[in-house]
């Protein structure tokens, strides 16, 4: 309403209590209709549901390429069917973007800084050193300055096609020395050793799908170890799924972890390269998939946009409209009122041509 009409309303309303009583009326009928024209216009806001399942791995998660040294941060190994195929692959985590490698593309440098004496008491006789030799140890609680290798059956189509777990089994060791893998409950009890090399292969450990476990891994001299794995289970479908590969430790600065990946195995280096093409390609689809996903994010925003627009247009358009036929309508109720007025002023004699 602008400034010139609310002026002559008020002095309407004023001499005219009838009118004011109507005009109220009016403009309220009219903002009610506006306001039930407004909630059907606009949509009601939808609640946020949240389906996020916070799963460790992205499913199409990259897949790193070319070889690295991982001397620091959370690493992991374990199955993955995100190149097609059931295969052990290395989950690294150990920068700010996540990647799944080939092991025969990774090389974990356990350098000086985990060194550490070995303790007297009986508790750890079964490593075999005297109290105070110097041993190499990636722990199961994190050393920032050691890298930090576990395992886990986390890798989203694993647990979505996994039954209930895997084997996971040491088939063998190759290095200058002994190695042995254990575990701490944390219950005071006494440690559990996984595996070792001075036990008959394979050892085989029972790991239930959605699994994330790091253990305390004890180098006993520096020098380049290979240490064989293999995991194996069955899916919903009744088939049944193997893989065996390599992990490739390089324990020492003195050792040239160069030499680790020198020590390749040929035929794991083959059966790699050609996983890693097929990985490639799954990760090229994946990139498509979400480069898709982003245009149809971008078509769906604008769609919005352009609805928002509209509606917020509408709004306006019926607030203006409810208040044009307003002031129409009390414009009309004061020339109706002003009429009245005339003829009530005529009837009393005013006008008449009595007398004359």
């Amino acid at each position: 309403m602008n400034q010139a009409t609310a002026p002559f309303l008020r002095t309407v309303a004023d001499n005219n209590p009838n009118l004011s009583r109507r005009f109220a009326a009016v403009f309220g009928s009219l903002m009610a209709f506006a306001m039930l024209l407004i909630s059907v216009a606009l949509p009601g806001t939808a609640l946020a549901v949240d389906d996020n399942l916070q799963q460790t791995i992205d499913p199409d998660q990259q897949q790193g390429v070319g070889h690295v040294v991982l001397e620091q941060g959370h690493i992991d190994f374990g199955p993955t069917l995100a190149t097609g195929k059931w295969k052990i692959q290395i989950h690294d985590d150990t920068g700010d973007v996540s990647y799944w490698r080939m092991p025969s593309d990774v090389v974990m440098h356990v350098n000086d800084k985990a060194i550490m004496p070995m303790p007297s008491g009986d508790t750890y006789s079964f490593i075999g050193e005297q109290p105070g030799t110097p041993l190499w140890v990636i722990p199961q609680t994190q050393n920032p300055d050691v890298v930090w290798v576990g395992w886990n059956t986390q890798e989203p189509r694993v647990m979505d096609q996994l039954q209930r777990g895997m084997t996971l089994s040491l088939e063998g060791v190759e290095g200058p020395g002994d190695l042995d893998v254990y575990l701490e409950n944390g219950n005071m009890g006494a440690p559990q050793l996984v595996w070792s090399n001075k036990k008959p292969y394979p050892q085989d450990s029972w790991i239930e799908v959605n699994a994330h476990t790091h253990v305390n891994w004890i180098f006993h001299k520096q020098g380049v170890y290979k240490v064989k794995i293999a995991a194996s289970g069955d899916l919903k479908n009744g088939q049944h799924v193997s893989d065996t590969d390599t992990l490739r430790f390089a324990v020492g600065d003195a050792t040239d972890p160069q030499t680790a990946f020198d020590a390749a195995d040929s035929g794991a280096g083959q059966d790699d390269a050609a996983a890693n093409a097929d990985a490639q390609k799954a990760a090229q689809e994946a990139q498509q998939r979400k480069a898709l996903a982003a245009k149809k994010e971008a078509e769906r925003a604008a769609a919005l946009a352009k609805q928002d627009k509209a509606q917020t247009t509408l709004l306006v358009g019926v607030i203006v409209a409810c208040l044009a036929l307003a002031i129409l309508i009390i414009v009309l109720l004061v020339w109706i009122q002003g009429r009245r007025s005339k003829r009530a002023a005529m009837g009393k004699g005013g006008w008449g041509f009595e007398g004359r």
